[in-house]
């Protein structure tokens, strides 16, 4: 017993190194993410040579299909390193949505399914592009849409709020 509890140890140790070392296992793509980013700290990061992706995200809240949800979208200045995908793509157009995976199996949506947003203008309808996990702020792993930065603007309830992701390049002092 005491050799399988100290193989079982290992095997668990081992995960949590590879999940520490591999943040996309988890939905984040970025090493860190600096809060209330602003125009030129964008501006003076985006040439450091230590930086391998820069990604000005965009949260606020949504409400798609009935619930709320927490909202995001991604601009990359630097590389991409956005939502991992389980479908679909990145939406491309104001009316598309990535859904997050587990506020995808609460609506029962899929690819391709249209959802209705609820804006500040009225209704907007939504097409599916995809569904993963992206940046969470916090919120629930799996419960937050990506949007585009127009459609983001269009279906917020609250006031934006702007991060910035960055990912330094392999061995570069953060």
């Amino acid at each position: 017993l005491a050799l399988a509890g100290l193989l079982a140890s290992f095997g668990v140790s081992a995960s949590l190194r590879h999940m520490s070392a591999t943040p996309r296992t988890w939905g984040s793509t970025a090493d860190l993410t600096i809060a209330d980013a602003r125009p030129e700290l964008v501006d003076q990061l985006r040439s450091d040579p230590r930086i391998a992706a820069l990604t000005l995200t965009t949260s606020s809240r949504v409400v798609i299909g009935g619930r709320e949800a927490p909202s995001y979208s991604d601009q990359h200045v630097v590389g991409n390193q956005g939502w991992t995908l389980t479908a679909g793509r990145e939406p491309r157009q104001d009316d598309e949505v990535v859904l997050g995976t587990r506020l995808a199996d609460r609506l029962s949506a899929a690819v391709g399914d249209r959802l209705r947003a609820t804006t500040r203008h009225g209704p907007q309808s939504l097409t599916v592009t995809g569904i993963g996990i992206g940046s969470n702020d916090g919120e629930t792993l799996g419960d937050g849409v990506l949007l585009t930065p127009g459609g983001l603007l269009s279906t917020a309830r609250a006031e934006a709020f702007y991060g910035l992701d960055v990912t330094m390049r392999r061995h570069a002092d953060a």
